[in-house]
């Protein structure tokens, strides 16, 4: 018994050696040494205890895994927890044997690594989980050399089936000679099954993801049965990849970058690659994804063109809404104005001057006929000759 400042106790029991059967039994606490028939005068108090038999569960019947990821097998223990649990695999042709430890909780957990998984061909594995029950020891054991699988009936010891060499069972069938040793009544260890899947990893790419333009985020999608978490490099090269001229200026464009494994609300595994607008040119690239802990691997095509130009119809008024267009309103009349484009000139009457018929000459002064008659001549030949 222990105590601490709060004026707390506890007392801890080791049922397995107190050889008592299944039932609910009822423990006494007591402030002072008496039995349950002398309680007068003393301060107790009680709980009632059951006690079952020890059980041993599962958290998943059945899991499928890729090859090369890990694989967690985990359940809880119900009685002894020290010895812990064993872990048997059947399939075919592949067999393992392994302890593992529980918690003070009873909660256990057993690791198959990715390399276990690698060497294990598609196909259906039994797992059995035994429980020691309260003598803490496994009743049904393999050998040492881990050829025969023996028990305690006939006697300790006993070889129940051979799991190794020639004669060996496989798989299912001897999955099931190990049920029905447990399932003797002479063995009180108990067990839970489970079953694995392993199949090989497959990476798949979303088709719609591998048409992009090229003004726009190219997101590269897919996916895959590989576990939750793992990585997978993905890798974005141009046609022009290939040996050039020293002289010649590479055109070689590309995109990689290593994403990880996501889970969605349905429980599939997917993966994306978000390339940033500009990064790649018009034109057909090589995608390759393949996983970095397994040997999974795509290839696909990333075909990125120009972004498609959307015309815009010309919507006239009477689409763009229900309302009726407005009647055009009526015109004024109007009175054409006549403008004339004929101009009239006013001419004034010329004014002559008179002069006195007392200042004219009545006739030409003596003398002056032959000089008069001489300049006409001239004048006239004049005209003639400079037209």
């Amino acid at each position: 018994m222990t105590t601490g400042d709060c004026e707390t106790w506890d007392f801890r029991f080791n049922t397995r050696s107190l050889g008592i059967d299944l039932g609910t039994y009822t423990i006494y606490a007591l402030s002072s040494p008496s039995d349950r028939y002398h309680l007068d005068g003393t301060s107790y108090a009680t709980i009632p205890v059951s006690f079952r038999r020890p059980t041993v569960s599962v958290t998943e019947p059945t899991r499928t895994i890729a090859k090369d990821d890990k694989l967690l097998i985990s359940g809880t223990l119900g009685g002894d927890i020290d010895t812990g649990v064993a872990v048997w695999i059947f399939g075919r042709n592949f067999f393992r044997y392994d302890t593992a430890r529980a918690e003070n909780s009873g909660d256990f957990t057993y690791e198959l690594s990715g390399p276990v998984t690698a060497s294990m061909e598609p196909g259906e594995y039994t797992v059995i989980v035994q429980h020691p029950m309260g003598d803490g020891e496994f009743n049904v054991r393999p050998d040492s050399d881990r050829q025969l699988v023996l028990g305690s009936q006939p006697y300790p010891g006993a070889a129940q089936f051979r799991i190794g060499g020639p004669g060996a069972l496989q798989g299912p069938a001897a999955a099931t000679a190990l049920i029905e040793a447990l399932n003797s009544p002479f063995i009180d260890d108990v067990y839970a099954e489970y079953s694995i899947n392993i199949v090989n990893p497959v990476i798949t790419f979303d088709p719609v993801s591998l048409d992009a333009t090229v003004n726009k985020p190219i997101i590269i999608s897919g996916t895959t049965n590989i576990e939750e978490g793992s990585r997978i490099l993905v890798e974005v090269t141009d046609d022009w990849f290939g040996p050039t001229i020293k002289t010649e200026r590479s055109r070689t464009a590309g995109f990689s970058g290593v994403v990880k494994v996501q889970t969605d609300t349905d429980g599939k595994n997917f993966f994306s690659l978000e390339i940033p607008a500009g990064r790649i040119s018009v034109g057909s690239y090589r995608v390759i994804a393949h996983s970095i802990s397994s040997q999974a691997s795509s290839t696909g095509t990333l075909n990125v063109s120009l972004k498609e130009t959307k015309l815009t119809p010309t919507v006239s008024p009477a689409q763009k809404g229900t309302t009726e267009p407005e009647p055009e309103k009526s015109a004024a009349p109007v009175t054409p104005k006549l403008t004339s484009d004929i101009v009239t000139v006013v001419t004034e009457p010329a004014v002559t001057e008179k002069i006195p018929v007392s200042s004219v000459p009545s006739e030409m002064a003596p003398g002056m006929g032959i000089p008069v008659l001489i300049l006409v001549i001239a004048l006239i030949f004049g005209i003639t000759i400079f037209g």
